[in-house]
C-alpha cells in the first residue's frame, strides 16, 4: 500500500514537471520578432490563432483534469478494493465469530437435539465463510506490516480448532466438558480474536485514514495545479488576445480618428501604423487618400484662388492625383475655367459694345430731354391757358346761377304782385259795390231829409197858424228844417263824393285790370326768360366741365411731358452711367488675363450617374492642357 502511494505521488510530480514546464527566458529580439510577426499577421490568421490557442488550451486543461481525475478515481477505487474491502472483511469475520461462538454456547448450555442440529449447520457455514474470508484477507495486502494480520489470523485459528471439539463434545452428550472448554478454552480464545480483530481493523482505519489524507493532499494539489494551468493559461490566452486586439484596434483607432477628422476637413491628422496585413493596407490607404486629398484641395484652392484673382491662364500642378472621381473635380474646373474665360472674353466684346452704344443713347437721350423740357414748357403755357379759361367758364356758370336765382325770385315776387293785384280788384269791387249800398242809403237819408223838411214846413204852418202857443213848436220845426236841409245838403255832398269815388274806383279797377294782365304776361316772360337762364346755365355748366376735361387732359399731358422729360433725363443719366459703368467694366476686364487657347468653343459640363462616375466629358480646345 505504502509503494502504491509512493508511486502515485511521484507518477503525479512527475506529471507535473512534463505537464507545466518552466517558462524559457525570452530574449528581446526573439520577442520583438514575434510581435512582428504578430503585427504583419493577416487579421483571419491573427482571431484564427487566438481562437486556436484558447480551444487548445481549453482542451488541454479538460484533458489534463480528466487524466488528473482518472487517477484519482484509480486511486480511490484501490482504496476501495484493499482497505475499505480489508476493513469490511475484518467486520464481516469479527461478526461471523461472534456468530458461531454465540450458537456455541447456545448448543452447550441447550441440548435441545433439533436446535443443536440447526445451531451446529450455523457453526459450520460460518466457519466455512471465514475459511473464504481470511484468504482473500490476506491477498488484499491492505497493510505494510502483516504482523496484525498474521497474529489475527493465528488467533481464529487457535479458536477455530477449539470449536470443533466444544460442538462434538455438546452432541456427544458431555455436556459439562463442552460447558468447560466453552469458559476456559473458547471465552479466551474467542477474546484474543476479538482483541486481534479490534487492533487489525484500527490499523487497517488508520491505514486507511492515511492513504485518503494523502489522497486529498494530492487531489488538492492537483486542483491547485489545474487552477494555476488554468489561470496561466487564461492569462497567456489573455495576453494573447489583448495582443491582438491592440494589433486591431490601435490602427483602426488611427484610421477613426483620421475618418473623423475626414468629416471635420482635417486631413492633417497622423496615420502612423504600418503593417504587412489587412489594416497596414487600410492605413497605407488612408495615408494615400490623406495625401491625395491635401494635394488635390490645395491644388483646387491654388486654381481657384488665381481665377478668383482674374487670372484662368492657369495649369494644374497636380493632374496625377485627380484619380477616379477626383478627375470629375478636375473636369468641372477645367469647364469652370473655360467657360468663364469664354464668358469675360464675351462680356469684354459686349462692354465694348455696351460702352459705344451708351455714348449714342446718351446723345439721344439728351436731345430727346431737351425736346421733352420744350414741350413740357409749351404744355404748360397751355394748361395755364386752359385753367384761365375754365376758372372764366366756371365764373360764368357761377353768374348764369346767379341770374336764374334772379329771375326765379324776380318771377315769385311778380307772382305775387300779380296776386295782389287780383286782391286788390276784389277789394275795390267789394268798395264800389259798398259805395253802392252807401249811395242808396244816402238817397234814403235825402229823402227822410226832404220828408222830414216837408213835415218841418208843416209844423211851422201849424205853428204860425197856432200863434203864440205854436210859438216854441214853429221854432223847434224851423230848426228841424234846417237839420233837415242840412242833412239833405250833406247827403247830397256825400253822394256826389261816394259816386266820385265810385267812378274813381271804376277807374282803379280798371287800371289795375290792366296792371294784372301786364304782371301775366311779365310773370309769362319772366318764366320764360328763367328757363332760357336755366338752359344757359346748364349749357355754361356743360361748357365748364369740357373745359375741366380739355384741363384735365392738358394736365394729364403736361404730367406725360414732365414724366417723359424726366424720363429722358434720367436716361440720359443712365446712359452716362451706363457709359461710365462700361468704362468701369472696361477697366475690371483689363485686369482679367484670359486664355488665348479655346475662346470660343462650347464647353459642357459632365453629367453624372449613379454610380459617382462622370457619364460624358468635356469637349472644348485646350482641354487637355489645363
Amino acid at each position: 500500500m505504502a509503494g502504491f502511494q509512493a508511486g502515485l505521488s511521484g507518477k503525479l510530480r512527475k506529471r507535473r514537471k512534463t505537464s507545466i514546464p518552466a517558462a524559457p527566458v525570452i530574449k528581446k529580439n526573439q520577442r520583438e520578432g514575434g510581435a512582428v510577426m504578430l503585427k504583419n499577421m493577416k487579421i483571419k490568421m491573427s482571431l484564427i490563432l487566438g481562437f486556436s490557442v484558447t480551444v487548445v488550451v481549453s482542451i488541454a486543461i479538460v484533458v489534463a483534469t480528466l487524466v488528473i481525475m482518472n487517477i484519482q478515481s484509480s486511486s480511490y477505487q484501490r482504496i476501495i478494493d484493499t482497505n475499505v474491502r480489508a476493513s469490511t472483511l475484518v467486520r464481516t469475520c469479527r461478526l461471523n465469530v461472534n456468530m458461531a461462538a454465540r450458537n456455541l454456547r447456545d448448543v452447550a448450555l441447550a441440548p435441545d437435539s433439533e436446535y443443536v442440529s440447526t445451531a451446529s449447520k450455523i457453526i459450520n457455514e460460518k466457519l466455512s465463510t471465514l475459511e473464504k474470508d481470511i484468504p482473500e484477507l490476506m491477498a488484499l495486502h491492505a497493510l505494510e506490516d502483516d504482523t496484525s494480520l498474521n497474529n489475527y489470523i493465528s488467533e481464529v485459528q487457535v479458536w477455530g480448532q477449539i470449536v470443533p471439539d466444544i460442538l462434538a463434545n455438546a452432541t456427544g452428550g458431555n455436556l459439562q466438558e463442552a460447558i468447560r472448554q466453552l469458559q476456559e478454552e473458547c471465552t479466551p480464545a474467542l477474546s484474543k480474536v476479538d482483541e486481534a480483530a479490534a487492533a487489525l481493523q484500527e490499523e487497517i482505519t488508520a491505514s486507511q485514514d492515511a492513504i485518503l489524507k494523502t489522497q486529498a493532499n494530492t487531489s488538492m494539489i492537483s486542483i491547485i495545479i489545474i487552477i494555476a494551468v488554468l489561470v496561466l493559461a487564461t492569462i497567456l490566452v489573455m495576453l494573447l488576445e489583448l495582443r491582438i486586439i491592440r494589433n486591431i484596434m490601435a490602427p483602426v483607432e488611427e484610421a477613426r480618428t483620421a475618418l473623423i477628422g475626414y468629416s471635420e476637413g482635417k486631413l492633417d491628422i497622423p496615420v502612423n501604423f504600418e503593417s504587412q496585413n489587412e489594416l497596414g493596407d487600410m492605413c497605407q490607404a488612408l495615408r494615400t487618400s490623406q495625401r491625395v486629398l491635401s494635394n488635390v484641395i490645395a491644388d483646387v484652392n491654388r486654381l481657384l484662388k488665381a481665377m478668383a484673382e482674374g487670372n484662368f491662364d492657369i495649369r494644374t500642378e497636380a493632374e496625377d492625383d485627380y484619380v477616379g472621381a477626383l478627375s470629375a473635380v478636375l473636369t468641372s474646373i477645367r469647364g469652370i475655367n473655360l467657360n468663364l474665360s469664354d464668358t469675360l472674353t464675351q462680356i469684354q466684346s459686349s462692354s465694348e459694345q455696351v460702352s459705344s452704344g451708351a455714348d449714342q443713347v446718351s446723345n439721344s437721350a439728351q436731345t430727346l430731354a431737351q425736346g421733352a423740357t420744350e414741350q413740357a414748357s409749351a404744355v404748360e403755357e397751355l394748361s395755364a391757358t386752359i385753367t384761365e379759361i375754365a376758372q372764366g367758364a366756371e365764373e360764368g356758370v357761377g353768374l348764369a346761377r346767379d341770374s336764374s336765382q334772379l329771375s326765379n325770385d324776380a318771377s315769385a315776387q311778380i307772382t305775387v304782385c300779380s296776386d295782389l293785384m287780383q286782391s286788390t280788384v276784389g277789394a275795390m269791387n267789394d268798395i264800389k259795390a259798398a259805395a253802392e249800398e252807401v249811395g242808396t242809403i244816402i238817397d234814403t237819408i235825402s229823402n227822410i231829409a226832404f220828408q222830414t223838411n216837408i213835415l218841418a214846413l208843416n209844423a211851422a204852418v201849424e205853428a204860425a197858424r197856432a200863434g203864440v202857443a205854436g210859438k216854441g213848436f214853429a221854432v223847434v220845426a224851423d230848426e228841424v228844417r234846417v237839420l233837415a236841409s242840412k242833412s239833405d245838403e250833406a247827403s247830397r255832398a256825400t253822394k256826389e263824393r261816394i259816386e266820385h269815388a265810385i267812378n274813381a274806383v271804376q277807374k282803379g279797377s280798371s287800371y289795375v285790370a290792366d296792371v294784372s294782365e301786364a304782371l301775366d304776361k311779365t310773370v309769362s316772360m319772366v318764366n320764360g326768360a328763367v328757363a332760357k337762364m336755366g338752359d344757359v346755365a346748364d349749357a355754361s355748366e356743360h361748357q365748364a366741365e369740357s373745359i375741366e376735361q380739355i384741363r384735365e387732359g392738358i394736365s394729364q399731358i403736361s404730367a406725360v411731358v414732365q414724366s417723359n422729360s424726366a424720363t429722358s433725363e434720367e436716361s440720359a443719366a443712365a446712359s452716362e452711367q451706363l457709359s461710365s459703368q462700361a468704362q468701369i467694366m472696361d477697366q475690371l476686364m483689363s485686369k482679367f488675363q484670359l486664355r488665348k487657347d479655346g475662346i470660343g468653343t462650347p464647353v459642357t459640363v459632365p453629367v453624372r450617374n449613379n454610380e459617382g462616375s462622370s457619364s460624358d466629358s468635356f469637349t472644348g480646345a485646350g482641354y487637355d492642357k489645363y
